[in-house]
């Protein structure tokens, strides 16, 4: 029960009340949390952090913030291509980032 939930997750802030908003389906209130997290320079570092900006920026499809969120992700932490592959949240971000065709020929 995530309403149950959210007061406790709330109060301790950060990503996890992200995430508690973005299973909610809160996706404004959840970017607008990404956006105060964003503020400080020190999260530029986190790539779960730029990766769930992705995910709520395409949420509210502003495919211009997910693809720089995404892309700043990826780029921090590369190994996060193998899961936005499967992630319906990002997969479409991804494919206009590295086209699978290209991922496929780099892979060869």
């Amino acid at each position: 029960d995530y309403d149950a939930a959210y007061p406790f997750i709330a109060s301790m802030g950060g990503l996890n009340e992200v995430l508690i908003l973005l299973s909610m389906g809160r996706n404004k209130d959840a970017d607008a949390k990404m956006t105060v997290l964003l503020e400080d320079q020190e999260n530029w570092k986190n790539a779960d952090i730029w990766y769930v900006k992705a995910i709520c920026a395409n949420r509210l499809e502003d495919l211009n913030w997910a693809i720089e969120a995404l892309n700043q992700a990826i780029t921090i932490d590369p190994k996060l291509i193998e899961i936005a592959r499967l992630d319906s949240d990002v997969m479409d971000v991804l494919d206009i980032i590295i086209p699978p065709e290209e991922e496929e020929s780099t892979l060869e």
